[in-house]
């Protein structure tokens, strides 16, 4: 029997079953800020540095600072200082402790050196000087006596924080805020930060500290956190803006829990250094009293109603047509600044983005609002001194106005700018610094075996 044909071929093999589709993709997710975000490759420098946990992009990518970014800004920032003080010695031809002693630093060292119980250069100033250098904040003066019981000598105790602090604020602006065109502007800007910032002075200290403050703070080392904005207050009251700042982040990020134990830790610390005041000088408040009743500070009116200063002064005082330009330009810029704040926390989705924003906006609105209501003449003569402690937003709220891209070599004429009116007002302290009355702090001090426990709060008035 024949088969049929095909019939001696091997039965057809199964198919084999299709293999599953790969599963999608998913995207990777977004890095929170607490996570290191890859930066440059390594052929291009160092990884970029990522802020502490609770700190979001304010700047845009491009503009996020790396390592060198950083270290670069902190040295333009102490070089620019420095640079600035050698010229001025220079050209001026002053000592070391001569500069150190210009404008205010005479009676810093004065009083750094009544800190460690001698009085003798306090003494020297006069009755009138002598009570009206007791308005000066507590943290720097002893600061510098701590540094001068170190083994340094006292105009170096006296310049190097301010010198070394600045690279700290420049870098620390940079860093919280992911932009490193507000570090770039801490350290080339503004005149009046630059001149001051070169001398004895709280405002580089301060910032540092609340700085500092905001990073431990939105880090969540609320202790650290409170330490730092208690030291501040201690360099500089007004620093209490950015530690309100810091309580409006807690608040918007339903954290105020938080705010407050750093509050209460910055309270502490305060009053500890008020108590130590009231050991070593008798009044706890005395910058405070001198501040509100000295003829040569507010002349009592340390606070009046909004403009008052800046609208009444060059009325009754002989100001020169520049400075009245120069000051209403700062003003015309801190009320821009603040109204870009504005629209930039409306304009934030983000949860987190937005109190960050909110961070910025209230430290900036409070004390551009203290700076508004300055009282006496000193609220028009000093408002670009007084915007300083908050510079870093104001910054953030002008970024805008900053060098971009290819635009980088518009900061040379801006700083040239920035220093040679810095320059100018050093400048004028020069000749006053020469003449022979002028007694400059010495450069070592014999600190008395058996150290008075309270250095009177208030000198004798001599008759002449």
């Amino acid at each position: 029997m024949s088969r049929p044909p095909g019939s001696n071929l091997p039965p057809p093999e199964p198919p084999e079953p299709p293999e599953p589709p790969e599963p999608p993709e998913a995207p990777p997710p977004e890095a929170l800020p607490s996570e290191v975000t890859p930066g440059r490759p390594l052929s291009e420098g160092p990884p970029s540095v990522v802020p502490p946990a609770g700190l979001n992009l304010v700047g845009a990518a491009r503009w996020q600072p790396t390592l060198w970014d950083l270290l670069l800004i902190a040295l333009a920032a102490v070089l620019v200082r420095v640079g600035l003080g050698v010229l001025s010695m220079y050209a001026g031809d002053l000592t070391l402790t001569q500069f150190a002693c210009l404008r205010d630093g005479e009676q810093y060292l004065a009083m750094a050196q009544a800190w460690l119980g001698d009085t003798s250069a306090l003494n020297a100033l006069g009755p009138d000087k002598a009570e009206y250098a007791r308005r000066l904040f507590p943290l720097y003066p002893a600061l510098i006596a701590l540094l001068h019981m170190l083994g340094l000598a006292w105009p170096v105790a006296a310049l190097a924080p301010n010198w070394v602090l600045t690279g700290l604020v420049a870098s620390l602006s940079a860093w919280l805020t992911r932009d490193r065109r507000i570090g770039w502007a801490m350290a080339l800007l503004t005149p009046s930060y630059l001149l001051n910032s070169s001398l004895i002075s709280t405002e580089t200290l301060g910032l540092s500290l609340a700085l500092l403050g905001l990073w431990a703070g939105t880090a969540g080392r609320l202790t650290s956190a409170g330490v730092a904005f208690g030291l501040s207050g201690l360099a500089r009251p007004v620093m209490v803006f950015a530690a309100l700042g810091y309580f409006a982040w807690t608040l918007a990020r339903r954290r105020a829990r938080l705010g407050l134990l750093v509050a209460a830790v910055a309270v502490i610390v305060f009053a500890v250094g008020l108590w130590v005041v009231d050991l070593r000088f008798g009044d706890a408040l005395i910058s405070a009293r001198t501040y509100a009743t000295h003829q040569q500070a507010f002349g009592g009116q340390l606070v009046t109603w909004p403009f008052h200063s800046l609208l009444e002064t060059p009325k009754h005082f002989p100001v020169a047509a520049w400075k009245i330009a120069y000051v209403w330009l700062h003003v015309v810029l801190v009320l821009l600044a603040c109204a870009v704040m504005l629209w930039r926390v409306a304009r934030r989705q983000e949860p987190a983005q937005r109190a960050f924003e909110w961070m910025l906006a209230i430290w900036l609105w409070t004390n551009t609002l203290f700076v508004l209501c300055v009282g006496d003449r000193w609220g028009f003569d000093e408002f670009h001194r007084f915007i300083v402690p908050a510079l870093p937003p104001l910054f953030v709220a002008l970024s805008w106005l900053l060098p971009r891209g290819r635009g980088w070599w518009l900061w040379l004429p801006v700083t040239v700018v920035s220093l040679a009116f810095a320059y100018q007002g050093l400048s004028h302290n020069f000749d006053d610094e020469r003449t022979p009355a002028s007694q400059p702090a010495p450069t070592t001090t014999t600190l008395p075996t058996s150290m008075p426990s309270t250095i009177p709060a208030s000198l004798p008035t001599t008759t002449p």
